[in-house]
C-alpha cells in the first residue's frame, strides 16, 4: 500500500511539474485569436520581456531616420504604442532598454515616428513578434498629408525561461500599413500584476545592449544571423569585437 501511494504521489508530482512548464514557457497570442485557448494577457510570464527585446531590436535595427548608417547610434525622438494594459513597471522596462530618444505614445507625442507592437505569439520557447516601423524619407502614396509609410517587421525570438534572443526576422512589404489602435499612455491605464504588485522580476539591460543566447535554432529562409548582428553599434560590442558574456 505504501509502495502504491508513493507512486501515486510521484506520478502527480510529475503530472504537475509538467503542467508548470507549460504555464511558465508560455502559450499567448495578441490580440486574441477568435476560438483560441491561449492565454491574451501581455503581462503573462515571458511577454513583457520579448516585446520588449522585439521593439529594442527593431528600433535599433531600423532607426527612426530616413537615411541610416549600418553601425552608427542614433537618438533621434522615437515614441512605442504597446498593448494596452501592460503594466507601468514593464513600460519603465521598455525605456530602460530602448535608451534615450524612445518614449511611450502619448497624446502630446503622437506626431513622433512610432514604432507599433502590431501581434505576439508566445509558443513555449519561441516567440514571433510583428513590430510596425517608421519608414523615413519616403513619400506616402496618399492625398492625406498625414499619412506615413510604415513597414511590419516580423521579429523572431527564443528565450523563454531564459532571456529572449532575436534569432530571425522578415520584413513585410513597404507602404500604408494598417495599424493597430493607439493606446497613449496617459489614456489608457497601465495595469498592476497579477500578484499585487507593480514591480517585475525581470531588469531589462540598459542600452546599447544585447540580450544574453537563447534556446534552438534559427527559423529556416529568412535572415540570417550576420544580419541580425551587423546593424548594432560598437558599443554593443565587447573589447574584441565579441558579444559581451
Amino acid at each position: 500500500m505504501h509502495r502504491a501511494r508513493s507512486a501515486a504521489l510521484l506520478t502527480a508530482l510529475t503530472v504537475l511539474a509538467g503542467a508548470a512548464g507549460c504555464v511558465s514557457s508560455g502559450y499567448t497570442n495578441w490580440p486574441p485569436v477568435g476560438g483560441d485557448t491561449a492565454s491574451n494577457d501581455v503581462n503573462f510570464g515571458g511577454v513583457p520581456p520579448a516585446i520588449i527585446e522585439a521593439v529594442y531590436w527593431t528600433s535599433r535595427r531600423f532607426p527612426p531616420v530616413a537615411d541610416p548608417v549600418p553601425g552608427s547610434a542614433y537618438d533621434q525622438p522615437f515614441a512605442v504604442n504597446l498593448p494596452p494594459g501592460l503594466s507601468t513597471a514593464w513600460q519603465d522596462q521598455l525605456l530602460r532598454r530602448i535608451g534615450p530618444g524612445g518614449d511611450l505614445l502619448r497624446t502630446d507625442n503622437d506626431q513622433l515616428p512610432t514604432y507599433h507592437v502590431a501581434r505576439v505569439t508566445i509558443r513555449g520557447l519561441r516567440a514571433e513578434i510583428d513590430v510596425i516601423r517608421p519608414v523615413l524619407g519616403l513619400a506616402a502614396p496618399s492625398d492625406d498629408p498625414t499619412a506615413r509609410v510604415h513597414q511590419t517587421v516580423t521579429v523572431y525570438l527564443t528565450g523563454g525561461v531564459g532571456p529572449w534572443r532575436v534569432e530571425d526576422f522578415r520584413l513585410r512589404p513597404v507602404g500604408l500599413v494598417t495599424l493597430p489602435p493607439a493606446n497613449f499612455a496617459d489614456v489608457v491605464p497601465a495595469r498592476i500584476d497579477r500578484y499585487g504588485t507593480d514591480r517585475p522580476a525581470f531588469t531589462a539591460p540598459e542600452a546599447p545592449g544585447r540580450a544574453q543566447p537563447g534556446f534552438g535554432p534559427a527559423p529556416q529562409g529568412l535572415g540570417q544571423s550576420p544580419d541580425l548582428i551587423r546593424p548594432y553599434d560598437p558599443a554593443d560590442l565587447g573589447p574584441s569585437g565579441s558579444l559581451p558574456p
